[in-house]
């Protein structure tokens, strides 16, 4: 069954009935995070209480499928609602969900976090397809999901943001949820008594933190400026952060490039491509923006992302330090648009 973000005030209040299981997947680790919490505590009242809920790590239900099964079928020592959950999961568990999917009944709730799964996906198409298990997909905050969390989040701590301020956390915000939290409640302990928060407090603030750092290295890979990101990608490191993150912030660049020179390639000018992005480019990044757009054409751009997409996949699976491996293949890119530009 097919789920959407207008279903989670329901799903958050309590686990639907007919259902079996629920998966969660999306890009953003952070956002798939914390909506699974959510509708976690819609069916039991303390995620860390292990008689409620039990996590099986991935690769163990991988190794021995009848794991989860009996998990789901396994009553709570304590009496009350049972969770079982499991993260990080991929298609190589789509078999052995499938097959709980077709239980008549279930003793416990299942909860399952993904990340990105394309519509080929055979996890994906097993929660899709089946009428006891449902496929809930949470996408990068755009725009308007953005300016709501900003404004709700300001709005229950009693702290009034200017426009420009406003518009300025949206444009480098986002790209990770857990990210923009943190540093939403690092803006509420700053505001403190003033209950205000304006242009120049935000950047000063933001800019001291990991979004601004994340910035940093996908517009360093997009300029083809290796200096830039190499600086950027040992001020990163330093935070201990998690390698991933950096590589889809750059990855969400490049598709808003793919987006603007699909635009630019129409007939679109520069100018005109660049505004039309959605949330917008801060007004004092267009300029460079432009630029970017007409050193990288479509296939380069696709090329790109295909790259840094599979850096991802290495992080995840190879077992080599993610930071080295997300390190290399984001210079790769960064030295092959630089040998292009200037041979070009």
């Amino acid at each position: 069954m097919k789920l959407s973000t207008k279903n989670l005030n329901n799903l958050g209040k309590a686990f639907p009935a007919d259902l079996h299981g629920i998966l969660v997947y999306g890009p953003d680790a952070g956002h798939v995070d914390e909506v699974s919490r959510k509708i976690g505590k819609s069916h039991v009242e303390d995620l860390r209480d292990p008689f409620q809920v039990e996590e099986i790590g991935f690769n163990l239900a991988k190794e021995d499928p009848a794991l989860l099964s009996d998990a789901v079928m396994s009553l709570s020592m304590t009496g009350g609602n049972r969770l079982v959950i499991v993260r990080e999961c991929t298609d190589a568990l789509a078999s052995t969900l499938e097959e709980i999917g077709g239980f008549e009944l279930t003793e416990a709730k299942l909860l399952i976090l993904a990340g990105s799964l394309s519509p080929r996906s055979k996890l994906r198409k097993v929660f899709e397809e089946s009428k006891r298990l449902g496929a809930l997909p949470c996408y990068t905050d755009q725009e308007g999901d953005l300016k709501s969390l900003i404004q709700a989040t300001m709005d229950d701590a009693g702290i009034s943001i200017k426009p420009d301020a406003m518009d300025y956390l949206i444009s480098h915000l986002g790209s990770d949820r857990l990210t923009t939290r943190a540093e939403l409640d690092k803006l509420i302990l700053y505001a403190g008594a003033d209950d205000k928060l304006d242009l120049h407090s935000v950047v000063e603030l933001v800019g001291d933190g990991g979004p601004i750092i994340l910035d940093a290295i996908a517009w360093g890979v997009a300029d083809a400026n290796i200096e830039a990101l190499l600086l950027a990608l040992n001020r990163y490191d330093s935070t201990s952060q998690n390698p991933i993150t950096c590589l889809r912030t750059t990855i969400s660049h490049f598709q808003k490039l793919r987006t603007a020179r699909t635009l630019l390639d129409q007939g679109y000018s520069p100018k005109d491509a660049a505004e039309s992005l959605r949330p917008p480019i801060f007004w004092n990044k267009v300029p460079q923006f432009q630029k970017q757009l007409t050193q990288w054409s479509i296939q380069q751009i696709n090329s790109a992302i295909n790259r840094l997409s599979e850096a991802e996949a290495l992080c995840k699976t190879t077992g080599y330090p993610s930071m080295t491996i997300a390190s290399q293949i984001l210079l790769g890119v960064c030295i092959k648009g630089s040998k292009r530009i200037s041979s070009g």
